[in-house]
């Protein structure tokens, strides 16, 4: 039984499931194995007696199916790998164009009780989902934000996802835990942290904004000597100090927490500096609202400070500088602020 694989421009390779590990690309225009130039989207076709279908019926539902490995699975798999291969050689990749959802609605239903199974699923996504979606690394990708994962990333998020990993804590995925360390180590280092800094990576700047507002809330806490209970003092207001050039995760990360956003004037080049920080910090506590630790008002005792509640309207936690806006790439004056 044999797969045969198709591109834009001709056949590029063809998979024997009784083999599969043995197969490579065909070079359209040479014939010569290995590479294929021309190679656009892959669509995916096979011969007559590969079961498209996949996991059972619509009827009858093979929901065990889904997880054993069998024959067709073998030649998903094989084909997989080689659409995988071809795309992280492609220099540059085709860069694709929106559809409009009636477009796409036209595909018909793609979650269905009996499954498209896997080279149905595969050949929607080769002829209509990814020509659907731009290539975040085209070189002219440049009107939002670009990703550029080296080839061998791209390759071993195969590795990576075929190993089935869970790096959520030490005793369940040590390793992964540990080379997630090793990589944060690494960055930190990079940007000048303390040798007891850490962290975690996360889906995104919206999630690391989000989590980082957070963390940074706990420390006012602890160093204020804020207990986490039921009717322990609390400010009438938390408060984080950002300027509007700053991610608008942000402004949602505010939304989500609750708190307030004290606005940070820009220069003329949209920076923000340490005397516009200190400006806006000033006519904050005319206001009533307190900076952190650096407040020390009756409710604070020197040793351990203890808040009254009754004191200030709100305390600033944290300030956001950027270090490269998304708009126009503009980098605050971190060292001043």
């Amino acid at each position: 039984m044999a797969t045969t694989v198709v591109g834009m421009v001709g056949t590029i390779g063809t998979l024997d499931n009784s083999n599969a590990s043995s197969q490579e690309g065909i070079d359209v225009e040479t014939g010569n194995p290995g590479k294929a130039a021309n190679f656009g989207h892959t669509e995916v076709t096979e011969d007559t007696e590969f079961n498209a279908n996949g996991a059972g019926t619509a009827e009858q539902p093979d929901g065990a199916r889904m997880h054993r490995f069998d024959e067709e699975m073998d030649g998903v798999a094989a084909t997989v790998v080689l659409y995988a291969l071809d795309r992280v050689r492609l220099d540059p990749p085709p860069i694709d164009m929106p559809k409009t959802k009636a477009e796409l609605d036209k595909l018909g239903p793609t979650v269905t009780p009996g499954g498209l199974g896997g080279m149905e699923a595969l050949r929607l996504f080769c002829e209509d989902l990814a020509p659907a979606t731009i290539s975040q690394d085209h070189p002219r990708n440049i009107s939002f934000v670009p990703s550029a994962p080296t080839e061998a990333a791209v390759l071993f998020d195969l590795v990576v996802g075929a190993t089935s990993i869970y790096g959520g804590s030490w005793m369940e995925g040590s390793g992964a835990v540990w080379a997630e360390n090793q990589a944060l180590r690494w960055i930190a280092d990079l940007v000048g942290l303390p040798e007891e800094a850490g962290g975690v990576f996360v889906s995104g700047g919206s999630a690391g904004n989000l989590s980082a507002l957070v963390a940074a809330r706990y420390q006012a806490q602890q160093r204020l000597g804020l207990e986490e209970t039921e009717g322990s003092p609390r400010p009438p207001r938390w408060y984080v100090a950002v300027s509007h050039g700053a991610h608008s995760s942000i402004a949602a990360a505010a939304r989500v927490m609750d708190i307030g956003v004290l606005s940070i004037p820009v220069d003329s080049e949209g920076r923000m500096h340490a005397h516009g920080l200190r400006s806006a910090i000033a006519e904050a506590r005319e206001r009533g609202i307190a900076v952190g630790e650096t407040d020390r008002n009756p409710g604070f005792a020197s040793d351990k400070p203890v808040f009254d509640a009754a004191q200030p309207k709100g305390i600033v936690f944290a300030v956001v500088a950027t270090s490269g806006t998304t708009n126009a790439g503009i980098i605050d004056d971190l060292a001043g602020v």
